[in-house]
């Protein structure tokens, strides 16, 4: 979409998917256009994303899209238990 929309040309996005899911996607730096969302609807809601080709992306959207390619951080380390820790569970409910 944003390889064929013009200078000044707006995209709309209606879907489900919440800001914190979409956004970092379309909030890529290559596109060259600016970002906004709104929420829709009453029992469900649904939300529209607006993109205007030629507009520079906010800062904070800027650091969102920035954000999708990063690896996820590493895990917390495993819990390990000292051996005199250790406790044998099944002996010590008499199964």
């Amino acid at each position: 979409v944003s390889r064929v929309l013009r200078p000044g040309g707006r995209f709309l996005s209606i879907t489900f998917a919440q800001p914190h899911f979409r956004a970092p996607h379309y909030a890529q730096e290559a596109f060259g256009w600016s970002l906004r969302h709104a929420a829709c609807g009453d029992a469900f809601h649904y939300f529209v994303y607006i993109m205007c080709k030629g507009q520079p992306l906010a800062p904070s959207d800027l650091a969102l899209g920035r954000q999708l390619g990063r690896p996820p951080p590493a895990p917390p380390p495993p819990i390990t238990m000292a051996e005199d820790e250790d406790e044998d569970f099944l002996r010590a409910i008499e199964l």
